[in-house]
């Protein structure tokens, strides 16, 4: 056996390395080479075939944060804020190569309904042939810098009101601002009154990649109004009746602080700053390996929206403990 050893420059090889997608000759997918790999394949009767998908990320949190405690008689006061702004920036393709679902829907034998026939057709044979069920695609920019703002101040008594009697209130005010994406890179589907379509919301000032009709201007780069109003009261008693007994009850809101996180992801990969797709074969017109994503004239394809005027979610929590000591055993 004979081995030789060629030296190949990391340049070369990368652009060696083509676009399995691409080479398989699907038409419609990413041709960007970070995004180069193989496509999404599944099957109904065995695994598929996903290849994991490229990320880069730095994710940083610059906090300013001060306390002043003071105590008077039988009160112990605290006073404090946070200031907190926060930088996420990616590059990222959630589904650039695209994904193909084969389940047996092109081999099957169809009933007098027009429908497959049940236990006809096979997944790997559809596989074969190159025929899809199901396509999706999800590609365009890949590229987003996010940022948010937020505060809190609160402000907290430890009351001593008697030996065995004690308060704790305080109340507490967050400002968690919702994300923007420096480019303006992000969009939302909204219905227009009474549900007769839908247009596409896109920040103010936003370049769009393009001539693009149809996009209509935001008042908010983030695309949703700031929740101001989440202020959370904190309660607590302890209370000591008998020697041995104590009771403690306490109260509080505590708010999700992570739900415009979650947001901004889905406002991200939205046309028309991206591409997304998604497709069903039918008898009558099948989808294919190299035709899995036809153009379309759709108006609206983005799929994630959310109430301009959406209010940050809350817990209430309640709680009420009854300790006593048991008697020392014999």
């Amino acid at each position: 056996m004979n081995y030789n050893h060629n030296h190949v420059s990391t340049t070369n090889l990368f652009s060696n390395v083509q676009n399995v997608a691409g080479e398989a000759g699907i038409g419609g997918v990413s041709t960007n080479p970070f995004d180069f790999g193989l496509p999404g394949i599944s099957f109904t009767s065995f695994a598929g075939l996903t290849d994991p998908v490229p990320r880069r990320e730095l994710d940083q949190t610059f906090t300013f944060s001060d306390t002043l405690s003071w105590s008077r008689g039988k009160h112990n006061w605290r006073f404090g804020g946070d200031y907190r702004r926060i930088l996420q920036s990616f590059h990222s393709a959630k589904n650039a190569e695209g994904s193909f679902v084969f389940t047996g829907f092109a081999t099957s034998q169809l009933a007098s309904s027009g429908l497959p026939a049940q236990n006809t057709g096979y997944d790997f044979a559809d596989f074969l042939l190159g025929l899809p069920q199901q396509t999706t695609l999800q590609s365009g920019t890949n590229s987003y810098n996010f940022r948010a703002n937020a505060f809190d101040v609160y402000a907290q008594d430890d009351f001593r009101f008697r030996p065995n009697l004690s308060f704790n209130l305080g109340l507490r005010y967050e400002y968690n601002g919702p994300y923007t994406e420096a480019n303006n890179q992000i969009a939302k589907p909204e219905c227009r009154s009474g549900f007769s379509g839908a247009q596409v919301i896109i920040p103010a000032g936003a370049v769009l990649p393009g001539s693009i009709s149809g996009v209509v201007p935001s008042s908010t780069r983030s695309l949703i109004n700031p929740d101001r109003n989440n202020f959370a009261p904190r309660i607590g008693i302890a209370w000591k009746p008998m020697k041995q007994t104590v009771v403690r009850a306490g109260y509080g809101i505590n708010y999700n602080l992570a739900q415009y996180e979650a947001i901004i992801q889905n406002f991200a990969f939205q046309p028309p700053f991206a591409i997304t797709s998604t497709n069903i074969s039918s008898h009558a017109n099948l989808l294919t390996l190299q035709n899995g994503f036809p153009a379309v004239n759709a108006a609206v394809t983005n799929n994630f929206a959310v109430d301009p005027n959406y209010r940050l979610g809350y817990v209430q929590i309640w709680n009420l403990d009854i300790q006593r000591q048991l008697p020392a055993a014999c």
